[in-house]
């Protein structure tokens, strides 16, 4: 390694120190502005979808449509994207790691057939929170049995009505006390759809979805952003520290 003067060492040494403190100062205040967010976000959502004590209080099955599972047998060929659990980003509540199957490839758990608008919610460990509504992108798709899918009937209900439904404290305390067993802890269909909300007309769950999805948005779009901005910061720190650790003066007759 080139071996420049003692002091020039302790003055390389001070600045890259330095920049070490800065960053992980600036990752702290970007992680707690994001925390900050999310924890507006929730208290905004509770009190928004709050008990109004005029609504019809209905269940989630009383107020989505029949789904299907898949008959392998009548599509040997076809290619699927396969939605599993750990494809459910906990984080964005979004869809972001497919697998491809087909009629030999796919495991056993595949097996629900999923449209568009869909509300798909995990009913293996379902503490872990692990809900989305299905995109245009994979109409006609595969999700895992571990799964419950709601399929709104659009006459009554939107299907972000029940996704922001499903985030609350009060859908959780709910799946907490009818989940069973102990390594795998989970809690039924039945016991999903049986699960009540308060009905709304069509175009006030229209009004208050928008308020909210505008709100998620942008506490995941921060979300997003949040680990793109600290690798900047990484590689801005790198980019100095290899300026800095770089001598070509030294590089021929000066190197341990």
């Amino acid at each position: 390694i080139p071996v420049p003067p003692l002091p020039i060492q302790q003055e390389i040494v001070r600045i890259l120190d330095s920049f070490t403190e800065l960053e992980a100062e600036l990752e702290a205040e970007l992680e707690a502005e994001l925390e900050a967010r999310k924890k507006q976000f929730e208290y905004y959502r509770e009190k928004t979808l709050s008990v109004n004590e005029d609504s019809q209080w209905v269940r989630l099955g009383d107020v989505c449509l029949p789904t299907q599972n898949i008959r392998w047998s009548d599509n040997p060929d076809r290619i699927y994207k396969y939605i599993d659990l750990s494809s459910v980003n906990r984080e964005t509540n979004a869809i972001d790691d497919l697998q491809d199957i087909d009629s030999e490839s796919a495991p056993s758990r595949a097996q629900k057939i999923v449209k568009a608008n869909d509300v798909i919610f995990g009913t293996t460990r379902p503490t872990l929170k692990r809900f989305c509504i299905v995109p245009k992108v994979l109409d006609g798709q595969i999700c895992s049995t571990g799964f419950c899918v709601l399929r709104p009937n659009s006459e009554r209900v939107l299907p972000g009505y029940i996704y922001h439904h499903m985030a609350l404290k009060r859908f959780y305390s709910y799946t907490e006390g009818k989940q069973r067993g102990v390594g795998y802890p989970a809690i039924s269909d039945a016991d999903v759809k049986a699960y009540e909300i308060p009905l709304i007309s069509l175009a006030e769950q229209e009004r208050i979805v928008s308020i909210l999805d505008k709100f998620d948005a942008l506490v995941n779009d921060i979300s997003i952003g949040l680990p793109a901005e600290i690798k900047a910061r990484r590689q801005q720190y790198e980019y100095y520290r290899n300026k800095l650790l770089t001598f070509k003066e030294y590089a021929n007759d000066k190197k341990v």
